[in-house]
């Protein structure tokens, strides 16, 4: 999504998951990875970041995709106030995202009835849970993070796979050579100025 997308969608999801749905797009946590999330996977310290060590598949905990899969992310300063106060006094044992009833997530149900209805309002019907990993991507490679930092980020298998997927990002084409000048000079020229 672009940012004006990315905007619109979150506009139309209700205050209740907003968060949720923001942590997606600031992360790239995939969907399973967000919602087996305990805040003792949440450092709120002078280093915020998640711990990313498991995912709730169909409403079971368990190892994650790969073993890439287990990173740590950073967090902005601002979704980590919004973690903290989201936090309050809850143990660390629990969930950072339930259902109203408390209970674990069902991304099933998540997906009918908040983003469907969102995305649907926001006239942005293709929208699912794997386009906020997308968008997190778009971003990390337009504030100039390299395909290496980017697939840590995400936690894919290997770089390749990242090129593969966002190389349609990098395509500047060749660009102009100006830098060339300064960056090829003859030892004489240097001495001469």
């Amino acid at each position: 999504m672009t940012r004006a997308e990315l905007s619109t969608v979150l506009g139309h999801i209700p205050e209740q998951w907003r968060l949720l749905f923001e942590l997606l797009a600031h992360t790239g946590l995939r969907i399973s990875e967000a919602i087996g999330l305990t805040w003792a996977d949440v450092e709120l310290g002078s280093t915020p970041r998640l711990l990313v060590r498991r995912q709730d598949c169909r409403g079971e905990i368990g190892p994650l995709k790969s073993e890439k899969s287990r990173r740590d992310i950073p967090l902005s300063p601002g979704m980590a106030r919004r973690l903290k106060l989201a936090r309050g006094s809850r143990a660390a044992a629990e969930r950072v995202f339930t259902s109203s009833q408390g209970v674990p997530i069902s991304d099933g149900n998540l997906r009918r009835r908040v983003l469907r209805p969102a995305v649907e309002a926001a006239g942005l019907p293709w929208v699912t849970f794997h386009t906020f990993r997308h968008t997190c991507a778009s971003q990390l490679f337009e504030a100039d993070r390299d395909v290496k930092q980017v697939s840590e980020w995400l936690g894919h298998a290997d770089a390749g796979f990242t090129l593969k997927v966002y190389v349609h990002l990098m395509d500047a084409g060749v660009g102009d050579a100006a830098f060339m000048d300064d960056a090829v000079v003859p030892a004489a020229d240097e001495a001469t100025g």
